[in-house]
């Protein structure tokens, strides 16, 4: 078989089991898809969170390393590989189109951007979330206008949230799809980025804002488990009940379309033979670890924790046996068999952070070779951060600085430092006054500034943050000039795009 094409269709906030409570259910299109492939029933999101959850997918890596915040998500780093990137490198185009304009934001430098001749008349990037007939307009015109003698990956991107038809147009790209001849020249797949919670937590999306939340405060399976149906036309159907991750679809998918494996994967191909699947650890997080509250999720089997970590508090765990509990109903502690499961869990979480310590000091050490050379004795930290990231900024600077005293702005009385460093969680530019407050209550000879993805920025400060604000999305602007008075607009009213209902 040449190159197959690969059309992967994520149905964005579907539940994997049908239900007619809400518009959230598993799509019937879905269900029957899945008597034509290989159909996992049971697969564990890396995130709740759409961002999270599809950058962590196409890096085959735990969301919890993708970035230290959810406002300075940065896109690509050199410790990740990307299936979009690889499958350029072995001769794909690759065109996605995604419904939510943050996303298309903040992913075009993975998925790229649309060529203007596949956008149908009266839609531009403009507009804020893309309807579902709008992404099938935009399918219809690659399929018509594509060179299709080419291998390609096709990325669509529904959302079961905006209309209650998505089946039946989910059913029209697979015939059009059929029509165009490309149906047993394909890899198709079908899936979710998370689930939803059931209607019995009677969630209220509107108190959970307020709170700082969305869906994603539920850790429980009605909202990590997610459909996954993947066909390709030379292996028979059939199901999987074993858990799976959302990480493993890449490195599966390529073992299927005869692209080589990273070694920065950290998901598994899960159809290899002799695979174990019974005895895996899967984590999957709603925050990243410089946020807070957070909320942390281990299965293993059927067992499973959810690790409840709020500011000034000790870690609250829920232990759950998922055999006989499957709504996740009776939490039970730790000595009810859960012991060496939740050494597990914490020797994984000290790994995950280590690897956040490794990127900050691989980042920060050509930026600060002139600090490093001079010395300081001592240090402050201004990080008003979680006491997680605190840690790992911390250790970080300590193996930069071996000879220093390291202090956080909150330990540091009216002391004098010879080096003081602010480091910066958030992109958007009016946050600065978060830590630049703390410039009159602490007395340096020296300053600097740092964020927390390794990146140093000079003086002028404000005006730089908002360069880099700006030359993230210069691509977009490119490709569609009218975006730039929409991101003035929403820089001079310091407003961000809408999170999605």
């Amino acid at each position: 078989m040449k190159k197959p094409h690969l059309f992967w269709i994520l149905i964005d906030s579907a539940r994997n089991y049908e239900t007619d409570q809400d518009m959230r259910g598993l799509p019937k299109a879905v269900v029957d898809f899945g008597k034509e492939g290989i159909y996992f029933k049971n697969v564990i999101t890396s995130a709740p969170s759409t961002l999270q959850s599809i950058s962590s997918m196409m890096t085959s890596s735990p969301s919890y390393l993708m970035s230290r915040s959810y406002n300075n998500f940065r896109g690509k780093f050199s410790c990740f590989d990307y299936f979009p990137d690889m499958l350029r490198e072995n001769g794909y185009d690759v065109i996605g189109a995604i419904y939510f304009k943050h996303g298309r934001e903040v992913m075009s430098d993975m998925f790229g951007l649309l060529k203007n001749k596949f956008y149908p008349k009266g839609l531009s990037h403009s507009k804020e979330v893309w309807t579902n007939q709008d992404i099938y307009n935009l399918f219809s015109e690659v399929m018509a206008k594509h060179d299709w003698e080419k291998p390609t990956m096709t990325y669509l991107h529904f959302n079961v949230r905006v209309d209650d038809n998505v089946s039946d147009i989910v059913n029209q790209v697979l015939e059009d799809i059929k029509a165009k001849g490309l149906y047993d020249k394909s890899v198709i797949l079908m899936n979710s980025d998370h689930g939803y919670p059931d209607a019995d937590k009677g969630y209220d999306f509107e108190a959970g804002l307020r709170e700082g939340w969305g869906h994603d405060k539920y850790m429980t399976n009605d909202n990590i488990l997610t459909p996954l149906v993947i066909r390709h036309p030379e292996m028979a159907p059939k199901q999987i009940e074993e858990s799976i991750a959302t990480i493993d679809i890449v490195p599966t998918l390529c073992s299927m379309m005869g692209i080589p494996l990273s070694n920065k994967f950290h998901g598994i191909d899960v159809l290899q033979s002799g695979v174990d699947l019974t005895n895996r650890l899967i984590r999957t997080d709603n925050r990243y670890v410089g946020q807070s509250p957070s909320f942390h999720a281990y299965t293993k089997g059927d067992q499973k924790v959810i690790v409840y970590r709020e500011p000034g508090k000790e870690d609250d765990n829920s232990f759950f046996d998922l055999k006989s509990d499957p709504q996740e109903k009776n939490s039970l502690p730790q000595s009810a068999g859960f012991v060496e499961f939740y050494k597990a869990v914490t020797e994984d979480e000290k790994q995950l952070n280590l690897f956040h310590q490794k990127l900050l000091e691989e980042n920060w050490r050509p930026k600060l070779r002139k600090e490093i050379q001079v010395k300081p004795k001592r240090i402050v930290l201004i990080l008003p951060s979680t006491e997680n990231f605190r840690t790992i900024a911390r250790n970080a600077a300590q193996n930069l600085f071996p000879e220093s005293e390291i202090l956080f702005h909150d330990d540091a009385q009216m002391e004098e430092f010879d080096l003081a460093v602010y480091i910066i969680e958030s992109e958007i530019p009016w946050n600065l006054k978060k830590v630049l407050k703390y410039r009159t209550r602490l007395s340096a000879k020296n300053s600097i500034y740092l964020d927390n993805n390794g990146e140093r920025f000079d003086p002028p400060l404000s005006l730089n943050l908002y360069r880099q604000f700006l030359g993230k999305r210069w691509e977009v602007i490119k490709h569609d000039p009218s975006s730039i008075l929409d991101l003035l607009g929403r820089i001079f009213k310091k407003r961000l795009l809408r999170p999605i209902r």
